[in-house]
């Protein structure tokens, strides 16, 4: 299922509509069944752009959204899901860098100083983008994927 974020506060009705709260509503639907995933199974999120998320990660970040990718199919939210099980990887400057179209690759990529200056945090749940498996390492990526995956890394929540 393709969920599409538009920016801006969406309230009301319209909460539920985009972004991770459509996503928290597909999955307390559609999503995987509580007992299928513990919350032990990370929280893993690639993106290529990064806004403002607050002053501290439980103002926004592992509260409001990682309660969003966490839920669960009829028990809705899955509680327990600890912050140190949030995942989250960025491209490098090096990454973008040493990417297929260089600096150019950077104007997909944004995060602007000001707001990393204002979310120091943020760097605790970074991980590099590296995808020489498959070749892709060099490809700056463009695009916002979640998964669940199991602490042994061989099953992802369905």
């Amino acid at each position: 299922r393709l969920i599409a974020s538009v920016p801006g506060a969406h309230t009301g009705l319209r909460m539920f509509k985009w972004g991770h709260m459509k996503l928290r509503k597909v999955l307390q639907d559609h999503g995987p069944l509580s007992s299928a995933v513990t919350k032990h199974w990370p929280v893993i999120a690639q993106f290529s752009s990064v806004g403002s998320l607050g002053p501290s990660s439980n103002s926004w970040l592992t509260q409001e959204w990682l309660s969003s990718l966490s839920s669960c199919q009829g028990s809705g939210l899955l509680g327990g899901v600890k912050k140190s099980e949030l995942q989250l990887v960025f491209p490098t400057v090096e990454n973008i860098r040493t990417s297929l179209e260089g600096y150019m690759a950077g104007g997909s990529v944004p995060y602007a100083v000001q707001t990393a200056a204002k979310q120091p945090y943020l760097t605790s749940f970074m991980n590099q983008w590296i995808a020489d498996w498959c070749g892709r390492t060099r490809a700056s990526p463009h695009i916002k994927t979640y998964m669940r995956l199991s602490p042994e890394c061989d099953k992802l929540a369905r």
